[in-house]
């Protein structure tokens, strides 16, 4: 480290110990004098900072093509010179039939581009913005028109419909039928559950699944289940019109255990021409051949049934 003069120090201490105080004052021309007040009464100045120290040099731009700034300039000559320099208002970007106009207003544009745009064109929909939700529904069910749907039976619980004024599909559920049987006897379950609307109608398959149980321990029958467009006859047997919409199956009975009954099939009579009367649904239940009830007591079905179909029309 470079030595200190002794002797400056010297001075320097001697100097620093005749100071009393020290303040600070703004000259005229803003200049900043720090004086020290001495021992003896006198004041010494320490140092001066002149405003032009304070301020600095004016400030140099940056170099670059065509500056248009000068740096001895005031704000308001720098910034006219910076607006000469940007230029105009920009031009739009030319297209055909360009509507709007540079110095037009807003709501004078907005106009221009509706003009351009044209009139609103007219709706071929049958909804209208302007009316509600419950008045559009209604005018689109009239377009589409009647949903022609058939009617369930009260031993069905629920029928759904889904389609349209030609195809359709019928799940009905929560089918509940019963029939009180006698030892040796015949009796059958034949009950309506489904009519169609009238007109023609085509069957494209059909389906049930469910169960047939007794009341009677000892039933050991052997029973057949079927969809027919025709209510069972009571005899032994399912055949003809009574199996017609969906083949019928075959199984023993299993006295108060439930045994199930399910099929699928395409009918064997397609078309049902139901314009003076409507055609139906039955789900029928009968001993098999050559055979009769072993027992006395309650037989019951219960399950679904699910109809494909289609509506040709009435007249």
């Amino acid at each position: 480290m470079k030595q200190i003069n002794s002797e400056f120090l010297r001075v320097l201490t001697t100097y620093l110990s005749k100071i009393r105080t020290v303040r600070t004052s703004i000259s005229s021309t803003n200049d900043i004098m720090v004086m020290a007040s001495m021992n003896n009464g006198t004041t010494d100045p320490i140092y001066l900072i002149t405003y032009a120290d304070l301020q600095g040099a004016a400030p140099v731009p940056v170099v670059r093509t065509n500056n248009p700034i000068i740096g001895t300039n005031t704000s308001n000559a720098n910034v006219d010179a910076l607006d000469a320099a940007i230029g105009a208002d920009n031009t739009p970007i030319a297209r055909t039939n360009n509507p709007t106009v540079i110095n037009t207003t807003i709501n004078a544009k907005v106009d221009a581009l509706d003009a351009a745009i044209g009139v609103t064109p007219t709706s071929t929909n049958i909804v209208v913005a302007a009316s509600s939700v419950n008045a559009n529904l209604s005018a689109i069910d009239a377009k589409i028109g009647p949903t022609t749907a058939g009617a369930k039976s009260a031993s069905v619980t629920a029928a759904a419909e889904t389609g349209n004024t030609i195809m359709h599909r019928t799940v009905l559920t929560g089918i509940t039928l019963t029939e009180v049987v006698t030892l040796g006897g015949v009796e059958v379950i034949n009950d309506l559950i489904y009519t169609f609307p009238e007109g023609g109608i085509v069957i494209h398959g059909a389906m049930f699944d469910g169960t047939v149980v007794s009341t009677a321990a000892g039933e050991a029958n052997s029973t057949e289940l079927a969809l027919g467009s025709a209510a069972a006859a009571a005899a032994a047997e399912l055949t003809g019109t009574e199996v017609d919409l969906c083949a019928k199956t075959t199984h023993n009975m299993n006295g108060v255990t439930a045994v199930d009954h399910e099929n699928v099939a395409a009918p064997t009579t397609a078309f049902f021409d139901g314009h003076a009367t409507a055609a139906k649904v039955y789900l029928n239940v009968a001993p098999a051949a050559a055979s009769a009830w072993d027992a006395a007591g309650t037989i019951t079905f219960a399950g679904s049934v699910t109809l494909l179909w289609s509506f040709v029309g009435d007249f």
